[in-house]
């Protein structure tokens, strides 16, 4: 069995075990954290799956619920409706999290944030922070570049569900 477990931790494709070793990752995470913080007090982590439920499991450990950092990894229009009707709005950031970018609730969900915030006079650009794979053909990251929204990159070798210890998980939790 360890014979057959330090071979797996050899594996190059399965990065989640080497991310307890990124320091200056964690650092870098950190500061960002703290930067959100001087911009707004409440953070929408909107993502699907891993992308969401890491981190949301991390934070409610820490904090149980806490009203500063929301999940919404929900399409529905009662649910986004009821959320976008807060007056908390002026007071958030979202961080947008898809691995491919390319995920469609994703794109869906911010097309109607961006509406909901325009209507408010406030840009979706400049309240995000994107994070996704570094990588050809990914239309979030396109976006993001396009409109000068701050990106982090998830590493490629860590699948949504193991994600919890990289940027999706620790960024909302700090």
């Amino acid at each position: 069995l360890a014979a057959g477990f330090r071979q797996l931790l050899k594996r190059d494709d399965l990065g989640f075990f080497k991310w307890p070793q990124y320091r200056d990752e964690y650092q870098r995470l950190i500061d960002i954290a703290n930067q959100l913080r001087k911009k707004q007090t409440r953070l929408v982590v909107v993502g699907l799956g891993g992308s969401q439920s890491g981190g949301q499991c991390l934070v409610e450990s820490i904090t149980g619920a806490n009203h500063n950092v929301e999940f919404w990894g929900e399409i529905d229009p009662h649910f986004l409706d009821s959320k976008l009707s807060s007056p908390l709005l002026d007071d958030t950031t979202f961080l947008i999290i898809s691995k491919s970018g390319n995920t469609l609730e994703i794109a869906a969900m911010m097309n109607v944030i961006h509406e909901k915030l325009a209507a408010n006079g406030i840009s979706l650009s400049t309240r995000s922070y994107v994070v996704t794979e570094n990588r050809e053909n990914n239309p979030l990251r396109e976006w993001a570049l396009s409109a000068d929204v701050p990106l982090i990159d998830h590493p490629k070798d860590v699948g949504g569900r193991f994600s919890v210890f990289t940027p999706t998980g620790i960024l909302p939790a700090v």
